[in-house]
């Protein structure tokens, strides 16, 4: 699987996000995954002095937003491009949190149960555990962009492309299924 093929990241990503329940806790979630730890990570210290009135100061979130959004851009130029202002907001957002009198702290109760929801929702829907188990970079990098495209997939981008990662999806749950039975056989063949 390649880093840069868009199709079969989907379909990596797909396979442990199917059942619609697990989807919805993921889009209710993902923003506050992937931007709540912003200013707790990357504080508001600025990297250089633009200006005090600057609203963003280059901290180590922009960079990091920088390289995420490349990778976007060369999965799928379009749909990085409808994802940049939610990455954006993440990035503006960042410093008015971290200077709120609770706004820390607030921001990782909420990474917390966010998290919690995410892990139930794997649990109890998918009945498998989440991808980010098989490959933590490539799950938590992939994670915002794979949300956007099921909302843009819901909007009716590019329905040939969703049609193949749903199949490929299909494929890759069926596998999954056939080897969990094989060893759950193969276990009762020891006992």
């Amino acid at each position: 699987m390649s880093a840069f093929d868009l199709k079969s990241q989907l379909i990596f990503y797909g396979q442990y996000h199917f059942n619609k329940y697990n989807v919805a806790v993921h889009m209710t979630n993902f923003i506050l995954i992937a931007s709540l730890p912003v200013p707790k990570f990357f504080p508001s210290e600025p990297l250089f002095y633009i200006s005090p009135y600057a609203y963003l100061q280059w901290t180590w979130a922009v960079p990091l937003a920088a390289i995420v959004a490349v990778y976007y851009l060369l999965l799928e130029p379009l749909a990085a491009l409808t994802y940049l202002p939610i990455l954006s907001t993440m990035i503006f957002t960042a410093k008015p949190i971290a200077q709120s009198p609770s706004g820390v702290e607030a921001a990782l109760g909420l990474f917390v149960v966010s998290w919690i929801a995410q892990f139930t929702a794997h649990a109890v829907a998918e009945k498998r555990s989440p991808a980010l188990l098989d490959n933590l970079v490539g799950a938590l990098l992939l994670a915002p962009f794979f949300v956007h495209f099921e909302l843009l997939f819901a909007l009716g981008y590019k329905p040939q492309l969703h049609k193949e990662i749903t199949n490929g999806v299909g494929v890759e749950i069926a596998k999954f299924r056939r080897e969990t039975a094989e060893r759950k056989r193969q276990g009762q063949k020891k006992e």
